[in-house]
Order: structure tokens, then C-alpha cells, then sequence
């Protein structure tokens, strides 16, 4: 088994500080320091040398840090949703209709945005023209199906999976409608102020000859200026010293701030170094000696000119794929003033960017994350090149890792749990309600109850079997927090043991045979399901004994072609019978998942599998081979070997795929309620808060933590975790004080922990951290420690040590 553990050399410092002193490192416990508060700050150390079973401890120390890294940012990152502060804004959801991922705009709401949502931007009002004749108005906007999803698109930001809304280079975004009333006249709008989206544009001129044109100034202020006088304007906190050089019947020439304008007539504009616009509204000539000839000029920040069917112009600049409309009657008069805006380029509401309006810059489409009501991971992963678990399972009651599938051949899934003498028990197709649990061979089994929207499971054995005054009997456990736990001792055939809504009925149990019957208690409890303590299903495999009695099949066998998810052994094809030459066994597996709908409904929700099949490697390898009915295309992200999808329903799961070594590993986030993205349509100056997430809206995901001793030269700056003792890590040898390689009678020795024992001890590292060292007499008793450590509040304070007799007790100093 090959493992592509990071290289962290360069992000670490100086070399260990040993020492065994309290306090210079805060009291804690695992997972803290190493995961604390939703930050990680840890490096796992094995042996370059050491045994295999030394680097799968690492790295399931590793996972696990993974997961309650995962579920800390998950439990601190929920929220009620996103709310918006500094101006007009309308969030797209409805009490009913949340905007969820994969969703559009008008999947949500309907689309027509009006005074009702945002009262200032869309106020109706009345227009007032150059004849002091009044227009009412209204304004809507009517907003295009943007989807919400999962993009990764380097013109914002570069191989980085986003969720957000992303409009392509092209796409419809939005209109923008003001109507009047009645019919304006075009000649009587000129030298008027028009209100849109809340904003006072100045109409410098309208023309209607050949198409409809208006030209407004942006942000204006109007004077008279006499001839012979200078007046001082302000505007955006400029000033501007104005006077006339010549003023005719039809044309003047301004100066501005000692510069001179073109000859302008009414109606034109003049474009100022800083970029504002000088426009002629009105040229009062008088001939007479006597009188005074007057000027009415407009200063404002900005041109936009407005022609009927083609792209805005700003700034004498056209704004590609931001057009104007103009409604009417007739030429001569106008009843609607439509912008039509698409997007020139890709653009995005999404993290850290806003998709805002050009040229009018009065709207934006934003987005406040999305908000996940609660979070819990599962997590897929190898446990060696043979077989697959899931990994920190979140049971009712307790976080467990079950063992799930193995090989014996490395081509072919052969049966349920760790190998033949591990067993997950499971059902058969023959008789669902009940399973034969074997102790000999059997680990444990499932036992599950559910309703339409409850759900409860435990990973249970039986176990003690004794005859007492000739009555068979045998003790019924479940495992809690890492450890067995009795349910029910002495059990004979028919006693009814109840955990929860579980019930189940004991028979056929013979001491002779170490086996007993368990059957369901009712039509609810079933064997052949497992769900998470948030209502994730998981549809477990069954055993086919009738078709394979039926085909005369005995296990092993070959040459097998046809699959159906589900099963393990022979399967029955759609016809419902199998083929001769079939097999015994599934070259894939097909893991079946099913959410919750968003009423919290148990397996109502969208459906995916997680296929577990065999990499390429020489000798081939266990592990997630991939993952079907994802919504969207596994993206990388960024350098890391992490590639990332959702699926596109109410509670919005998300898909971790963790390429980084030979075998795959998934972890699946999954939201027991409903999930949604918090958009808005908004005026540029609002800002969103409460948001439920950072970039992606998920919790964080650790990565590869694992380095071997020999490329980790300088580690300041991270807490260790130091797996294998000194006689096959050089890191634990500096830890203990020993030479390397310290091993046998010498490592006793030093640590007192011998033959079938382990020791987990917290040294000094650097000025506030700590090394943990995790470590067993042999590679069979390091692999007890770090399943100890994972399983086991185990106190990580700088001094703390333990010597471990066995998987459930600590001597502790």
C-alpha cells in the first residue's frame, strides 16, 4: 500500500524542544490542540521504515482530525441566513421557496421586481416636464433565470470550486422598465430631471429624428452664468470656476477652471479633463448694448446617451450588452424607457464579487453565502489494500467506524466487513426481518428503525454465549463512543430487547454453534439500512442465497458478468433469474445513499451512489472508484488533490473526493434540512452579514496531514502527532530521549510499556505547542493506540502521559 503523505518541511522551524514541563501548553484535549475552535494546526509523523500498519494508523488518525475539523466549522458556520444593511434590497426566496442550489431565479420567485420589494430604487413617482406638465410613472424590474450552482471558472478566481451565481458572457441578466401614464411628449423632456432607479439624471436633449436619442448627465448641477460674471460650482467634492469667453444667438464658449470649451450650441457637451461633462441647456443672447446676455450650463460626473435599439454610450464609450428601449406611440411621444442588460463577460455574484449594472451602477445582483442548518460528514475511505469502512460514523447515539466491504482477491468485492473472520453480518434477500449473527466469523450487524421522519441505528453483536441449567443463552451489546456496551445478558430464544424505537426478538441461539437468530421486532426495524444521526440513508448490501442455491453456486466462484447494486453474491438480472457461467461476486459495488427532502421526510430526498471498486496499482487496491449522480462535475481544487461537487437538491450534499494517495477516499457533507443561498437584488451600498459560510459555503476539509520522519527535518509552528515508537521513528526517539532505532527491552525500558501495550504521552514542543506521541511495543500495539486515541478522551495537555493495558483501559500519570 502506497501512501502520498504531504512534504511540510518548509512550512515548519526549528527543531523539538523535549521536556515533559505543565502548563507552557494550554490543559486540552483530543482532538485540541491539533483541531480546536475550527482550526487545525497539526503535522501526523511515521516512520519512513516502519511497518504499513503504522502509516494506515497515521492516516486514520488523520481522517478522523478530518471529520471533527469538519464538524466544529460546520457547527460554528450555521445560521438562520443572510441579511442585508445600507439601501434598498430584495432577497430571492419566498417563506415557502428558498432559493436552493442547482435552482433558477424563477424557480423561486416570479421574476417581476416592483416598489413593493425595493421602495426606493422603484418608486413610483411623478414625472414633471420643461412644460411643468406632471406624469405618473412606475418602474419594475423583470430579472432572467440565473442559476444558483457550483462553478469553477478562472476569470474568478483560478481552480477554485465556487458556489455563487454565474452569468456567461452573453446571458440575459435583467430589464429595467420606467412607464408613464400617459404619452410624454419627446420635445418637452429636454432640460428636465428624470428619476431612475432612484437616482436624478439630468435630460440634457432628446432628438427624434432618426432614432429615438436622449442624452442625460449623471449627478448634475444646473446654474444661469451672465455674461461678464465667474461662479464657483461644486460637484463630488471638486469646485469648478466657470465664466464666459463668448456667447452668440445660437453658440457659447465657456471657460472652465482657465480652460477653454469647444463652441457649443444647446443641447451639446464638452468632456472636462477630470472627466465630467459641461453641457449647454439653454443660451439666452440678448443684442441689445444695454443687456446682458445668460448662459444656463449643467456640470455633471458623467454622459449617458440613450439611443432607441442599440448600446448605451457612457462617457462617449459604448457599455456593450447594456441597451435601451424606447416605448411610444409615435416618435413624437414616449410612454416606457426600457434597459436591457446582459452580461459582457462572464459575471458573477458570488464571494468577494458582485455582478453591479454598468453605466447606471444603480443595481447588483450579491451574494451572502449559503446557509447549511447543520452539517455532519461521512466519510469513505480505505482501512488497507483489502477492505473499506466508514469512517467516524454518526450513529443516534455514538461515532463509530464501521467496516463495510472487502476483497480476498484484490479483483472482486467478496463479502461484507474486514475479511472472513470480521464480518458485517447482513440480511437476506430470502427474509429481510431477521439475520443469523455468527460469532465466530461475525463482527457485528445493523440494526435500524425508522418512520416517516425519524430515524435511529446502532452497530450491535452478540456475544457470552452459555448454556445455564440447559437453556442456551448468549448477552446482546451495542457499541457506544468506541466501546460494547450490554443491552440485554443471558438472553434466551424469545426474549424481546428494545434500545430507542428498536425492537428485536432472540431464537434459535445455541451455544454449541455460537450463533442466534435476531428478528425484527416490526415491519420498521430493519437490517439492511443505516442512518446517520441526521437522517442520511444508507442502503447496505444483502446477501442472494436464493439465487445462488438456485444456480447450484457456491462461494468462491468466477467468470461473473452481471451486477446488481445492492447485493453481494450471485444476482438475479432483471428477468429475474441469472445466467450460468455467473459469479459469486461484484467487481464494483454500488453504495447507495438517499437524502431526506427538505420536510425532513426519511429517504425522500435525491439519491446518489458511491461506487467501490479497485484502482489500477500492480496489485490492485480497494477504494472509491467513483461517485454517481452528483449534479455537477468533480472540480480540483486549487494545487490540492481534494476534488469537490454538490448535489443539486433541497438539502444540497457535498462531495469531497480525496485523490491524494493510490486509494480514493469520499466524504460526503450532508445537511439533514433544507439548504439555500442567500441572493439579492440590491443598490450598490448594501452589505450583507450573517452569512453561513466563507467561499464555498462548507465545512472545512483538513487534507493530507501525514509526513514521514525523514522529510520533516524542522517542525516549529505545528502540534505533532507521532505515530510508532523508537525503534521505527526518529521523531519518537527525540521525543524519548533515546538513540535510534531504541527497540524491544530498551523501549520498555525508557516508557514502562511492554509486550501488548501502548503508550500515548504529551511532550513540549517549541514555545506553545505540542507533540503527542502515539505508540505501541510493536506495529500491532501502535495500531491499538491510535485506535485508543481516536476513540477515547485522551488528555493532549504538554506532561500528560498513559500506558495502555488494553483497548479500553489507561493507566494514566
Amino acid at each position: 500500500m502506497k501512501f502520498n503523505f504531504k512534504k511540510i518541511a518548509t512550512v515548519l522551524g526549528s527543531a523539538l524542544m523535549i521536556g515533559s514541563t505543565m502548563g507552557l501548553a494550554a490543559a486540552a484535549s483530543y482532538p485540541a490542540p491539533f483541531v480546536q475552535s475550527g482550526a487545525a494546526n497539526v503535522a501526523v509523523v511515521v516512520g519512513s521504515q516502519a511497518a504499513l500498519s503504522d502509516a494506515v494508523a497515521a492516516s486514520n488518525i488523520g481522517s478522523d482530525l478530518s471529520t471533527k475539523l469538519a464538524a466544529q466549522t460546520a457547527t460554528s458556520g450555521t445560521s438562520s441566513g443572510a441579511t442585508a444593511s445600507g439601501g434598498d434590497s430584495y432577497k430571492i426566496e419566498k417563506t415557502s421557496t428558498k432559493f436552493q442550489l442547482g435552482k433558477g431565479v424563477l424557480d423561486v420567485i416570479s421574476g417581476t421586481v416592483t416598489e413593493d420589494n425595493l421602495p426606493t430604487l422603484l418608486a413610483d413617482g411623478k414625472y414633471i416636464d420643461k412644460n411643468n406638465d406632471e406624469y405618473d410613472y412606475t418602474q419594475k424590474v423583470v430579472l432572467a433565470n440565473a442559476t444558483l450552482s457550483m462553478f469553477d471558472d478562472n476569470d474568478y478566481k483560478s481552480d477554485t470550486p465556487t458556489v455563487g451565481v454565474k452569468m456567461a458572457s452573453g446571458d440575459y441578466i435583467l430589464n429595467y422598465t420606467i412607464s408613464f401614464t400617459d404619452n410624454v411628449p419627446w420635445t418637452t423632456m429636454a432640460s428636465t430631471n428624470l428619476k431612475i432607479l432612484g437616482k436624478s439624471y439630468y435630460v440634457l436633449s432628446t432628438d427624434a429624428n432618426t432614432n429615438m436619442t436622449m442624452t442625460l448627465l449623471d449627478s448634475a448641477t444646473s446654474e444661469f452664468l451672465a455674461e461678464g460674471e465667474e461662479k464657483t460650482v461644486s460637484l463630488g467634492g471638486k469646485e469648478y470656476k466657470i465664466a464666459i469667453n463668448f456667447v452668440g444667438s445660437n453658440q457659447t464658449k465657456l471657460s472652465v477652471n482657465g480652460v477653454l470649451t469647444n463652441t457649443l450650441s444647446t443641447g451639446q457637451t464638452y468632456k472636462l479633463a477630470d472627466g465630467s461633462y459641461v453641457g449647454i441647456k439653454d443660451i439666452l443672447y440678448s443684442s441689445k448694448d444695454s443687456g446682458v446676455s445668460k448662459v444656463e450650463f449643467s456640470i455633471g460626473s458623467g454622459k449617458l446617451k440613450l439611443v432607441n435599439n442599440q448600446d448605451i454610450e457612457m462617457n462617449d464609450n459604448t457599455i456593450s450588452r447594456l441597451r435601451a428601449f424606447f416605448g411610444g406611440v409615435s416618435a413624437a411621444k414616449v410612454t416606457a424607457i426600457t434597459l436591457e442588460w446582459k452580461a459582457d463577460g462572464d459575471l458573477f455574484a458570488a464571494p468577494t464579487k458582485d455582478a453591479e449594472m454598468p453605466g447606471f451602477k444603480a443595481l447588483k445582483l450579491t451574494y451572502g453565502g449559503m446557509t447549511y442548518p447543520s452539517e455532519e460528514t461521512i466519510k469513505i475511505a480505505s482501512e488497507s489494500d483489502s477492505y473499506l469502512s466508514l469512517q467516524s460514523f454518526p450513529l443516534k447515539d455514538s461515532t463509530e467506524t464501521i467496516n463495510l466491504l472487502y476483497t480476498t482477491d484484490n479483483s472482486n468485492i467478496t463479502g461484507a466487513g474486514k475479511d472472513a473472520n470480521n464480518v458485517l453480518r447482513i440480511a437476506d434477500m430470502a427474509n429481510l426481518s431477521a439475520i443469523t449473527f455468527d460469532a465466530d466469523t461475525d463482527s457485528y450487524f445493523v440494526a435500524s428503525w425508522n418512520d416517516t421522519s425519524s430515524a435511529e441505528s446502532y452497530l450491535m453483536r452478540v456475544t457470552n454465549f452459555k448454556t445455564v441449567s440447559g437453556v442456551d443463552k448468549a448477552t446482546l451489546q451495542y457499541k457506544k463512543d468506541g466501546s460494547w456496551t450490554s443491552l440485554k445478558e443471558d438472553a434466551s430464544n424469545q426474549t424481546t430487547v428494545s434500545i430507542g424505537s428498536t425492537d428485536l426478538t432472540f431464537g434459535d441461539i445455541s451455544y454449541t454453534d455460537r450463533t442466534a437468530k435476531i428478528q425484527a421486532g416490526n415491519t420498521a426495524v430493519k437490517f439492511n439500512r443505516l442512518f446517520s444521526k441526521n437522517g442520511l440513508t444508507v442502503k447496505l448490501p444483502v446477501i442472494n442465497s436464493t439465487a445462488q442455491t438456485a444456480a447450484g453456486l457456491t462461494a468462491p466462484c468466477t467468470n461473473y458478468t452481471a451486477f446488481v447494486a445492492g447485493q453481494i453474491g450471485p444476482v438475479i438480472l432483471n428477468n429475474g433469474t441469472l445466467t450460468t457461467n455467473s459469479t459469486c461476486y461484484e467487481t464494483t459495488y454500488a453504495l447507495q445513499f438517499n437524502e431526506e427532502d427538505k420536510n425532513g421526510n426519511i429517504g425522500a430526498g435525491s439519491k446518489f451512489n458511491v461506487t467501490i471498486g479497485f484502482n489500477s496499482a500492480s496489485t490492485k487496491q480497494i477504494h472509491v472508484s467513483d461517485v454517481v449522480g452528483e449534479s455537477v462535475t468533480f472540480a480540483q481544487q486549487q494545487s490540492t488533490k481534494i476534488w469537490e461537487s454538490y448535489i443539486y437538491s433541497a438539502l444540497a450534499s457535498k462531495f469531497l473526493w480525496d485523490k491524494s494517495g493510490d486509494q480514493y477516499s469520499l466524504d460526503i457533507i450532508y445537511h439533514n434540512s433544507e439548504s439555500y443561498g442567500n441572493v439579492f437584488l440590491a443598490a450598490p451600498g448594501v452589505t450583507i452579514s450573517g452569512t453561513s459560510t466563507t467561499t464555498s459555503g462548507s465545512a472545512k476539509s483538513l487534507g493530507s496531514v501525514t509526513v514521514y520522519d525523514n522529510e520533516a527535518a524542522s517542525m516549529s509552528g505545528k502540534n505533532l502527532i507521532v505515530v510508532g515508537g523508537s525503534c521505527v521513528n526518529t521523531v519518537a526517539a527525540q521525543l524519548l530521549g533515546v538513540s535510534y532505532p531504541t527497540c524491544g527491552a530498551a523501549f520498555t525500558s525508557k516508557t514502562t510499556a511492554g509486550d501488548g501495550q501502548f503508550l500515548i504521552q504529551a511532550f513540549t514542543q517549541g514555545t506553545n505547542n505540542v507533540a503527542l506521541l502515539v505508540a505501541g511495543y510493536n506495529a500491532a500495539d501502535t495500531k491499538k493506540a491510535a485506535d485508543y486515541l481516536v476513540n477515547n478522551a485522551v488528555n493532549t495537555t504538554a506532561g500528560a502521559s498513559a500506558i495502555v493495558t488494553s483497548t479500553t483501559v489507561a493507566n494514566t500519570a
